[in-house]
């Protein structure tokens, strides 16, 4: 059977086979051949500086799909359709969609040295989206639409590999419960904590979970299997399991009897995924991960655990990912920002992480999260409402690119303490009505 979908260059290498994959599928096959290319009867895309007789898209190339090395690129932001672009040239198509795309999607950037954060994470205000403008966009699913579009002037019956929209929310367990189980000297400096404050209404709230008066404020998921089923969506619920070494793992232990029937409710009707410790992402070796691993899938020896989530984002390219492939994690949901919502990889779709200074593509999936609840909360400071248009205006943007919309909650900012319950009525009517 004839290809009929060619792109020519003079020099194949990994990164451009990458990026053409993520982007196309398998819609193109490249080739080296200028005979078989000019002569051959189908849609082309000519990446190089070679004049072709043929009609072709053409898309002069810039050398970093073709280098071997991680050095700082020259990037200067320029404009085209109303969207910021770089590595910009005199071409039809006005600059590398390939390279720009492939610097944003492998997270180039953060392979180059930067000033990590207080938790020594890569921070949202380092990268390139953020500083020129463009992290609340999935910038290359914009560009892609506009290649299908120049491709069509060229080969009209072209159109972009199909994709569906999908929608998959997603839920941080780091405190499974705020009072019970936790622990009896655990709850005797929060009682003593509270007295010296003076806070009584958490006090008092305190004393009836633990005398068994009223439910756990944190404990909100009857609610969250519920509203789920109801709706028929397909959450993906990440659990921290700690040995609690380190002061942000603070969730309670596994062998406690509410949390094992909480993860055992869930299970019954969702995914679980590993929430990996801030502990065991700052050790040496997946001794402790292996542990925190196998004590989740013990709870469902038929359902293996193939999911994370790392614990604050609290993640390193690409150490923390060669991790994740030593444990046999086939997904990571771990491709945004804890501080600043939007597009990390400015891009909305799943893709297989590129393993950089390897020079390999990988069988990890990267599935990119957009919007998380503490960052709206605890670091942009906005308000429910402006919290879930922000979330509305992201879930539109997705749906126009068939990307997939992945937010991120925590069931302690869905709680019913006082100051959380705006932020569940808000969640719960936003999932209704979307």
């Amino acid at each position: 059977m004839p290809n009929t979908h060619l792109l020519f260059t003079h020099q194949p290498s990994n990164r451009l086979s990458y990026i053409v994959k993520t982007l196309f599928g398998e819609q193109f096959v490249i080739t080296t051949d200028t005979v078989a290319f000019e002569n051959t009867n189908a849609i082309k895309i000519n990446y190089s500086n070679h004049s072709f007789q043929c009609t072709c898209l053409t898309i002069a190339p810039h050398t970093l799909l073709f280098e071997k090395n991680i050095q700082p690129q020259r990037i200067s932001i320029d404009e085209k359709w109303d969207l910021p672009i770089f590595f910009a040239n005199d071409s039809v198509l006005g600059f590398d969609v390939l390279a720009a795309a492939f610097y944003l999607i492998s997270r180039y950037e953060e392979y180059l040295p930067y000033s990590s954060d207080v938790y020594g994470r890569y921070p949202a205000t380092e990268s390139l989206a953020y500083r020129s403008g463009f992290l609340q966009m999935p910038l290359v699913d914009y560009w892609l639409l506009q290649v299908e579009k120049l491709l069509q002037a060229y080969f009209p019956l072209y159109q972009l590999p199909k994709n569906n929209y999908a929608f998959i929310p997603t839920f941080d367990i780091d405190r499974i419960l705020k009072y019970v189980d936790r622990g009896f000297l655990n709850n005797l400096k929060t009682f003593f904590k509270f007295i010296l404050q003076q806070n009584f209404q958490e006090f008092n709230e305190m004393m009836k979970v633990v005398s068994g008066q009223q439910r756990d404020p944190f404990d909100v998921f009857e609610l969250l299997i519920s509203l789920c089923n109801h709706q028929k969506l397909a959450p993906v619920f990440f659990i921290l399991l700690s040995n609690r070494n380190h002061p942000l793992d603070n969730n309670i232990a596994a062998h406690k009897k509410s949390m094992q029937y909480i993860i055992q409710q869930i299970q019954q009707y969702f995914t679980t995924g590993i929430h990996l410790s801030v502990e065991s992402s700052m050790a040496n070796n997946t001794n402790i991960a292996m542990n925190e691993l196998q004590q989740l899938a013990a709870f469902n020896p038929q359902k293996p655990i193939h999911n994370n989530r790392f614990h604050y984002l609290h993640f390193q390219l690409p150490n923390s990912y060669e991790r994740l492939l030593q444990l046999n994690i086939k997904a990571d949901y771990s491709m945004g920002y804890s501080t600043i919502n939007g597009f990390r990889a400015a891009y909305s779709k799943p893709f297989q992480w590129y393993h950089l200074t390897q020079e390999t593509g990988t069988d990890l999936t990267v599935y990119p999260f957009c919007w998380m609840d503490t960052a709206c909360i605890f670091h942009e400071k906005l308000s429910v409402e402006a919290a879930y248009q922000q979330l509305t205006d992201f879930d539109t943007g997705i749906k126009k690119v068939n990307g997939y919309c992945v937010p991120v909650w925590h069931n302690h900012c869905l709680s019913n303490e006082t100051t959380m319950l705006p932020w569940q009525k808000a969640f719960v009517e936003w999932i209704q009505n979307r």
